[in-house]
């Protein structure tokens, strides 16, 4: 009740709220309709159940915003459910889920009234989308590491492993290369603004391959 007053009255600051209560109050709406109808035989189709979004930030924008740096207790949060849902990965032939991602397709129309969409591949809002999907996607899967996690996970897959100072300069010396490192900009297309960078499975391996086998 509390996140749900907190997220519906906009008393939370964290935009990522927002957009986790809505896939979580998404999935939760759609398991209600079909416990209706598998309990009692009662269709809601009728209703036009929807929860709607008027607009949220894109992932790559809620990192530039210092202001809406997370609490403690947001960030407890969000991990908990990230990780009930990487537990539990959505399945959308399943009756049920955790969680259902809201997103928005362009699909191709014959009508004479449709709306023309031209698709730049070199548009900054096209790299920045599929930069953001990119990395949400390997975020989600486990293939990209931001700092923290590439620490945690080497600390738990190789007992050689220490975050000293010859870890950072193996760092360095992998920094430039896109098969380790992949750089978010706030501008992607001319590589330039605040940026964040995510370290591949690739450089998880290099990292405890070097580690190994210095012992």
């Amino acid at each position: 009740i509390e996140i749900r007053d907190n997220s519906i009255h906009f008393i939370n600051s964290v935009k990522g709220f927002e957009k986790i209560v809505l896939e979580i109050g998404t999935a939760s709406l759609k398991s209600y309709t079909t416990l209706v109808d598998d309990w009692f035989g009662l269709s809601l189709s009728k209703f036009n159940f929807f929860l709607m979004p008027i607009s949220f930030f894109h992932a790559y924008e809620m990192q530039s915003f210092s202001m809406n740096s997370k609490t403690k207790q947001q960030e407890n949060f969000l991990a908990y459910v990230s990780g009930k849902v990487q537990n539990n990965p959505t399945n959308l032939t399943s009756k049920h889920n955790i969680a259902l991602v809201i997103e928005t397709q362009f699909k191709r129309s014959n009508s004479v009234d449709a709306l023309l969409v031209k698709y730049d591949k070199n548009s900054p809002i096209v790299i920045r989308q599929e930069l953001s999907s990119k990395i949400s996607q390997g975020l989600e899967n486990g293939t990209l590491f931001d700092h923290a996690s590439l620490v945690v996970r080497l600390k738990e897959k190789c007992l050689s492993f220490k975050p000293n100072q010859d870890f950072h300069d193996e760092k360095k010396r992998l920094y430039n290369n896109e098969k380790y490192v992949l750089t978010n900009y706030l501008d992607p297309k001319k590589r330039k603004g605040t940026k964040k960078d995510y370290w591949t499975i690739e450089a998880f391996e290099h990292f405890k391959r070097y580690f190994d086998g210095k012992n």
